[in-house]
């Protein structure tokens, strides 16, 4: 009998996919030296991605095989610059009070960073290091949640609650190449006065001994020249009317230190206190964040400037500059008058969202797009369903300096829209396929066995980015492929193959015995027509497509792989014209 489910996967609805339309010393010597060495590699690299980009969803030509570094698990989920692959771990907050209006008490989620299964094989250390900070930090959230829904409902009680409780951590990941991971969780919280207070709280691990670094790892000045460089920035980051705001500037940059001891953190002499600098790195240089109140005003907000690799190399320890030509995908998130070096030509471009609501209705966008210096583009697509949390914005870069920005809108279930805007030749354009606006992908989740938790795949790669889609052949499965970018800068499948990460298929057995061709990891037919008896389990791993149509490579009992031909696709599934549901027990599909 068939199972039609809402199936939670990972605490996520999944829902099936649908069609959108319309819609520079030394240190110049070392950078130079880097990329005299990179060129031929990355060239052959490029050429290799592209040879497998050739491939598209709808191929129709033959796939023989596939060698087995592409298709094994601990490889297929891997980054082709050597660089681990992350996933980041959601939880939500949600409490409404037992009152005749269920108001609203807390609301919040938490975001965390961890590394897929096959990652944390390679790199043991940063995943100690990541799991450690995601236990710290969940509980930090776990416990926020609960305070802040007990206070809130004295609020409430007393009549003074002037608005839910809040607490949200996103994760900006800025650098993750095979040096560095540099990231920080962007907050924002709410108790129930006149404002909220935000903030960020960075994190920069070395890759392969999962340490985190410090400034005077990164730096080969002292704080005082350091200082003076970060004065200059902040002042040429200023507007002309805004210098004003900066009061003490000298005195207050004096206290800053590279680190500070665990007495000076706790001191309560505040007329000799000394901070520690909050930093990270990005793809362009060493960013340093000074939060609200800390340099300024509260209205003017807070301050991130950046000291780029290439503007000041002699003040950098080498070890820690990133590789030439390599490209990226950097997380950009909330485009607010964000400034970027959007071309690698040292001068930061200003780039905001634009946007249209439909009428009063500030979940619903008509249109959106780019503004960058200027230069404008935008979607006309009309009801996009997202929160404004639901934008995320990725600069992507290629080995060649092509750049994108890439727009993922979560469309409030398990699904989102993948919008791509052409920001070549010194212009905005948006990129389509024909009337198609976007591309439609399923949510990633993947596992992290260590800390129990799933996550989405992160994309900092982009010759290896991984996207998901929902296939409906025994029941319904979540499989990745990966993609790298496309001519047009779209998202371009490398190969015919997807890997199933959802377990939606750990019971299915053989109601009846059956033939199956049995084939090893990679593909190849090594034997045909095996009988496989009734009774025996069958786990999907992959799903290849050859000729034009979906096959199903599943783990047997006995660790063998059995390939599922059908012979329909579409409901009722089939199997040499049996129905599946005929032939297999606890077949899940998701409706």
């Amino acid at each position: 009998m068939k199972k039609l489910l809402c199936i939670m996967l990972t605490g996520i609805m999944i829902m099936s996919l649908s069609a959108c339309s319309s819609t520079k010393d030394s240190g110049e010597d070392g950078i130079a030296s880097i990329q005299e060495s990179t060129e031929s590699s990355q060239k052959e690299e490029s050429e290799s991605v592209n040879e497998g980009a050739e491939s598209t969803d709808n191929a129709e030509g033959s796939m023989e095989s596939a060698s087995s570094e592409e298709t094994t698990p601990e490889n297929f989920v891997s980054s082709e610059n050597g660089s681990p692959v992350y996933i980041m771990a959601k939880k939500g907050y949600y409490e409404t009070a037992d009152d005749d209006n269920n108001t609203l008490l807390y609301k919040g989620y938490d975001d965390e960073l961890l590394l897929t299964d096959e990652s944390k094989k390679k790199f043991p250390q940063l995943n100690d290091k990541l799991v450690e900070i995601f236990n710290l930090r969940r509980e930090e959230a776990d416990r926020a949640a609960k305070e802040g829904k007990e206070n809130a409902a004295t609020d409430l009680e007393s009549g003074y609650l002037m608005g839910n409780y809040s607490d949200t951590r996103d994760v900006c990941l800025q650098r993750a190449d095979s040096k560095v991971l540099s990231y920080y969780l962007n907050y924002y919280t709410y108790t129930n006065g006149a404002h909220g207070s935000y903030g960020i709280s960075p994190y920069t691990i070395e890759v392969e001994t999962g340490k985190e670094l410090g400034l005077e790892d990164i730096l080969k000045i002292d704080k005082d020249e350091f200082a003076g460089i970060v004065k200059d920035k902040i002042l040429e980051s200023a507007k002309s009317d805004e210098v004003t705001e900066f009061t003490d500037l000298d005195d207050t940059l004096s206290r800053y230190r590279y680190s500070i001891t665990e007495e000076e953190a706790n001191s309560t002499d505040y007329d000799n206190a000394v901070y520690p600098y909050t930093w990270y790195l990005a793809n362009d240089g060493l960013h340093v964040y000074f939060e609200i109140y800390s340099i300024a005003s509260y209205a003017y907000g807070d301050t991130d400037i950046v000291i780029g690799y290439d503007e000041k190399p002699e003040i950098f320890n080498f070890d820690y500059i990133p590789g030439q030509g390599l490209g990226f995908v950097s997380y950009l998130g909330n485009l607010y008058d964000k400034k970027i070096d959007i071309d690698n030509d040292g001068k930061l471009e200003k780039i905001s969202m634009t946007y249209e609501y439909d009428g009063d209705d500030y979940s619903v966008y008509k249109s959106f797009g780019l503004d960058v210096d200027g230069v404008k583009a935008e979607f006309k697509d009309g009801d996009i369903y997202a929160e404004d949390n639901n934008f995320r914005y990725y600069h992507v870069r290629t080995a060649d300096n092509r750049n994108y920005i890439y727009a993922m809108i979560d469309d409030m279930n398990d699904y989102y829209r993948v919008y791509v805007f052409d920001l070549n030749n010194d212009t905005v354009k948006t990129v389509k396929n024909g009337e198609e606006s976007c591309l439609w992908f399923n949510k990633s989740y993947v596992h992290n066995s260590i800390a129990d938790e799933y996550g989405e795949i992160c994309p900092t790669d982009p010759n290896s980015m991984f996207f998901a889609k929902v296939f409906n052949l025994l029941g319904t499965t979540i499989a990745v492929g990966k993609y790298n970018v496309g001519s047009d800068g779209r998202p371009e499948l490398q190969n015919d193959i997807f890997m199933v990460t959802s377990d939606l298929g750990n019971n299915i057995k053989l109601k009846e015995s059956m033939e199956f061709d049995i084939v090893d990891e990679s593909g190849n037919i090594v034997s045909q027509k095996e009988t496989i008896s009734s009774g025996s389990s069958v786990k999907p791993l992959y799903i290849r497509i050859i000729d034009g149509k979906n096959v199903l490579d599943c783990k047997l009992d006995d660790g063998r792989i059995a390939r599922i031909n059908f012979t329909n696709e579409n409901y009722p599934i089939e199997i040499d014209g049996k129905s599946v549901e005929d032939l297999f027990e606890d077949l899940v599909f998701a409706g």
